[in-house]
């Protein structure tokens, strides 16, 4: 799709939906060629077509949006890593903790009904 800049010349560069909209039109050999230009080698033989789609469109996103934080991933590692039980939990609840503390200079809010 092209775009119109301010200064008349056209944008080849297609939107993020857009390019959503073109996977969920390609059938699983299509998909499979497309990550194969995402991600420089074959895709797994056992991943259906519903799952290509989901892992292709969110590399597409965290590519022009941004991926995930730091520390973000680090949870997601370790739970990948099979940590159960009350460990994850504490290191869960603190993870949250984390992003609730108030810093300096934060305006609180009465909301009301």
């Amino acid at each position: 799709m092209q775009k119109k800049r301010r200064n008349g010349r056209a944008s080849t560069k297609t939107s993020v939906e857009d390019e959503i909209a073109h996977l969920r039109g390609l059938d699983l050999s299509g998909l499979r060629a497309r990550w194969q230009s995402v991600f420089q080698r074959q895709a797994p033989a056992h991943l259906t077509r519903h799952l290509l789609f989901a892992v292709i469109a969110y590399r597409i996103q965290a590519d022009r949006l941004g991926d995930l934080d730091h520390e973000t991933k680090q949870v997601l590692d370790r739970a990948a890593a099979k940590e159960t039980g009350p460990a994850m939990s504490a290191r869960l609840a603190s993870f949250d903790q984390k992003r609730a503390e108030l810093t300096p200079g934060t305006v609180l809010v009465r909301e009301w009904d």
